[in-house]
C-alpha cells in the first residue's frame, strides 16, 4: 500500500470538495471543508481512492469534526499523510 502525493491529495480535495489545502509540509496536507460531514467526506475518500491505480492506505486519511475559528460554523478537518509514488 501506498500514499497520495502532494499533487493527488491537493486532486482529491479540489475534485471532491472544491477545497485547497490550508497546511502543507514535507508530511501531510491539511484543509477544513466546510458543507460535509465525516461520513460523506469518508465515502468520497473511498471513491477517489477505488479510482486509483494502486491500493491506497487506509490510515493515511483522518477526517474528524471541527469547528472554523471564530465562527460558529463547523466543518471536517482531512489531515492526508503524504508519501512518493514508485512503481
Amino acid at each position: 500500500m501506498t500514499r497520495l502525493t502532494i499533487a493527488e491529495a491537493e486532486e482529491f480535495l479540489w475534485l471532491s470538495f472544491n477545497a485547497e489545502p490550508e497546511n502543507t509540509n514535507e508530511g501531510e496536507v491539511e484543509a477544513y471543508v466546510t458543507d460535509v460531514d465525516v461520513d460523506t467526506a469518508q465515502k468520497d475518500w473511498e471513491s477517489y481512492c477505488a479510482i486509483m491505480v494502486r491500493e491506497i492506505d487506509p490510515a493515511s486519511i483522518s477526517i474528524t469534526p471541527d469547528t472554523v475559528d471564530g465562527a460558529d460554523l463547523d466543518c471536517v478537518k482531512i489531515v492526508i499523510k503524504i508519501g512518493k509514488y514508485h512503481d
